[in-house]
């Protein structure tokens, strides 16, 4: 053979073998698709993906935007697609320590990107209307006792506030002089606002033992746990009633990778830590639990609701963050308990009983966000009076939120 052949044949065995990694490539995703060759955990999603539309003929229809539709469900459902995104994500944290989902911070802590750089951003833009958020609460409150209901507001600081020294990026708004610190200062204003100092209870906790989970955006149970006591304090007070002494929160050590956070990273190989969880609940109630179809709503009742020792019935308007409460078995502490997620506002107040009863609201630092909002209250306390921030004139303002878009000054 000469040389020239060689050459030849060389190149075309080059290009061969090229065009033959080329369509294996191609072809690989649907052989995935069908065959399931490789097995993977799928990447976890907090959505749900584009289902396969019906009707093939759409296809002959171009009004029937059946080819755009399929597309859509292609790119979300491909063979292969799961193993790319973890591939392509697994390499930005060994090589670059960088995420599109979160922020990688020193000794495996982790924190939501768009929490940070996003909600938080538009709160601190929205830090003009806090005062609003207090004066609503205010309205709340007087409307409540009249009833012979107490108000008790828990409002949760975001693990990014608590341990704010290890995110990974500077934060343009001064620790102290942040929405949420104005919100706090505002309650502690208003002793008349049965209020917890959360963050005051974490802080002083942080030195002794980890609040926050490295790899998810919770508290952990210990610290939800000596929150709970402390709020169960105040109730006892309020309600007239001795503090029960409960054992010391023992803490149980489990290793492993689990929370949102994490999961977000969509990686093989996931930062791990080692948790803490209670190893025994505080209290263990022994009533019934009635569990809704709604997410995050649920009853209570105590097996003898008319024991002089428990507090009266109770309703919790909160978050996944009071799921805490609830592993510390705060429930056993009530003769009545229901939990409403913050989404039906006015469903918890419906579900008040007269006479002397509880309103807990719980919530985390970003929902204060939804909380300026005017949608986010029920009707009669979208027609309370509010006092508004100083106009351009340094006038302070006073106005009527409506029910509707318009306002009307007053």
């Amino acid at each position: 053979m000469t040389t020239g052949t060689k050459a030849s044949f060389g190149l075309r065995t080059t290009q061969a073998v090229f065009a033959t990694l080329f369509m294996a490539f191609l072809l690989a995703p649907t052989a995935q698709e069908h065959l399931r060759i490789l097995s993977y955990q799928p990447v976890v999603e907090n959505r749900l993906r584009e289902p396969k539309p019906s009707g093939v003929l759409g296809i002959f229809d171009s009004s029937s935007g059946y080819a755009h539709k399929y597309e859509t469900y292609y790119n979300d459902s491909y063979g292969l697609r799961d193993l790319f995104i973890k591939l392509k994500n697994q390499l930005d944290l060994w090589l670059f320590r960088t995420s599109d989902e979160v922020l990688i911070g020193d000794d495996g802590w982790i924190f939501y990107r768009k929490l940070y750089e996003r909600d938080m951003v538009k709160l601190e833009r929205s830090i003009s209307q806090v005062p609003r958020v207090v004066e609503r609460l205010l309205a709340l409150n007087s409307m409540l006792k009249a009833r012979g209901v107490t108000l008790v507001v828990v409002p949760c600081p975001a693990k990014t506030t608590v341990y704010r020294e290890l995110v990974p990026a500077a934060y343009p708004v001064p620790a102290d002089q942040t929405a949420f610190q104005q919100y706090r200062k505002l309650l502690r204003a208003h002793p008349e606002l049965a209020t917890v100092d959360v963050q005051g209870i974490l802080e002083s906790l942080k030195p002794r033992m980890r609040v926050y989970h490295k790899t998810d955006f919770h508290w952990t149970d210990p610290a939800g746990a000596v929150v709970w006591k402390e709020l169960h304090k105040l109730l006892a007070q309020r309600a007239g009633l001795s503090a029960p002494l409960y054992d010391r929160v023992t803490i149980a050590k489990k290793h492993g990778s689990t929370g949102g956070e994490v999961n977000s990273l969509a990686v093989f190989y996931p930062p791990t830590e080692t948790a803490l969880n209670l190893k025994v609940p505080l209290t263990k109630p022994d009533g019934t639990m009635e569990y809704s179809k709604t997410p995050n709503r649920w009853d209570y009742l105590a097996a003898d609701p008319g024991w002089p020792g428990l507090l009266p019935p109770t309703v919790l308007l909160g978050d996944s963050f009071a799921d805490a409460f609830l592993r510390a078995g705060f429930a056993g502490a009530f003769s009545r308990l229901s939990k409403f997620p913050h989404q039906d506002f006015a469903g918890a107040l419906s579900s008040l009983p007269d006479g002397p009863s509880f309103f807990i609201l719980e919530h985390i630092e970003s929902a204060l966000l939804g909380m300026t909002l005017d949608q986010w209250w029920p009707p009669q306390l979208k027609e309370i009076v509010v006092s508004v921030p100083a106009g351009p004139s340094g006038q302070t303002q006073r106005e009527q939120s409506q029910s509707g878009p318009e306002r009307r000054s007053t």
